[in-house]
């Protein structure tokens, strides 16, 4: 059957998706916009220099039952700009509601991370420095954004791809270390990019390996899993371009204070502070992708007791983790948990 005038056939894998719900453009649409109709089928919906009409994308979503709205894989870096630029304009304006802010935030940082994930050895740099200045961006909103960590809280929707972790474990992280006083933009920058660069060496892990969730893998391949922290670390060292508190968060992102961790299960008092934010933050992002619950349930299943009782009644569960972050978390927790509920 031929196809309609607006229908078209493409490899899937050359596409890049985008929830509709989430999806937000200049006046003028900068790329072709599709709708996929089936395995390699798209219709297209909007072209490239044509003006674009929210309410009518909107419309699909609605009328069709569609949630996504596709573009080419090219066009991804234009996309990841022109989302960045408009969190920029968008980010002091107290009207606009945070949920807004963070759709866009997500958006453009996933992209990024998958193109990191997805890059050459010689793209690397470029892409690295890239994502310095969009962490800087997303530190200078943060900082002012004090219904974050409720929010974050209660998130009701986390996808279990690398990309949505790593994002959504750097915004942990960042809103948690609010909470001390040695905070500061840079604090939040570092957490970040480290978080956004910490799985690039899974990359370099067996096909095999690398699209497995570690649940699933057998004792050898756990073996070499484990190892995808040292393997980000020497990828970005080689580089030459990272200061050392980033290289070494993403060395340590999955290490514990009680030497359980990998990859080198070492202990509390040789772990960066900062690493230690990402591992908590990260167990609880992967725990509300794992048992689909909002961030502030799921954290219960790493911890029975989200409170100082917790040193003693939980003791084998609180050993994971450093205990001054804990302190500093339970406290966080009873207090914005209940308030983000609440709103």
């Amino acid at each position: 059957m031929p196809l309609q005038e607006d229908e078209w056939e493409a490899k899937d894998e050359s596409f890049i998706s985008v929830r509709i719900s989430e999806f937000y453009s200049p006046r003028q649409v900068a790329f072709d916009l599709s709708l996929k109709l089936g395995d390699g089928r798209y219709l297209k919906v909007f072209r490239a220099g044509e003006n674009f009409n929210e309410a009518e994308l909107k419309n699909y979503e609605i009328d069709r039952g569609v949630r996504y709205v596709y573009f080419a894989r090219e066009n991804r870096q234009t996309y990841i700009k022109s989302s960045a630029a408009i969190l920029s304009k968008i980010a002091g304006i107290a009207a606009i509601p945070i949920k807004t802010k963070f759709a866009m935030a997500r958006i453009f940082s996933e992209l990024y991370i998958q193109e990191l994930l997805q890059c050459s050895d010689d793209d690397r740099p470029a892409l690295v420095e890239q994502g310095k200045t969009l962490c800087s961006l997303l530190a200078g909103w943060i900082e002012n954004e004090p219904a974050l960590m409720p929010f974050l809280l209660n998130l009701e929707h986390t996808d279990p791809t690398i990309e949505s972790l790593s994002f959504l474990t750097g915004m942990f992280a960042s809103a948690l270390s609010r909470r001390f006083p040695w905070k500061s933009v840079r604090t939040t920058e570092n957490l970040l990019l480290a978080s956004f660069l910490s799985d690039v060496g899974i990359a370099a892990l067996p096909p095999e390996v690398a699209k497995l969730k570690p649940k699933r893998m057998t004792t050898a391949q756990r073996k070499q899993f484990e190892k995808h922290p040292e393997l980000s670390y020497l990828l970005l060292e080689d580089l030459g371009i990272l200061h050392e508190n980033v290289l070494t968060i993403v060395r340590q992102h999955h290490e514990y204070s009680d030497g359980t961790g990998y990859p080198n299960k070492i202990t509390g008092e040789k772990t960066l502070m900062l690493s230690k934010l990402v591992s908590l933050s990260g167990d609880i992002v992967r725990a509300s992708s794992d048992f689909l619950l909002p961030p502030c349930e799921a954290a219960k299943m790493l911890i029975p007791e989200l409170s100082k009782k917790a040193f003693t009644s939980h003791p084998e569960q609180v050993a994971k983790y450093d205990k001054d972050l804990l302190t500093k978390f339970f406290e966080l927790f009873e207090k914005e948990s209940v308030e983000g509920a609440a709103a």
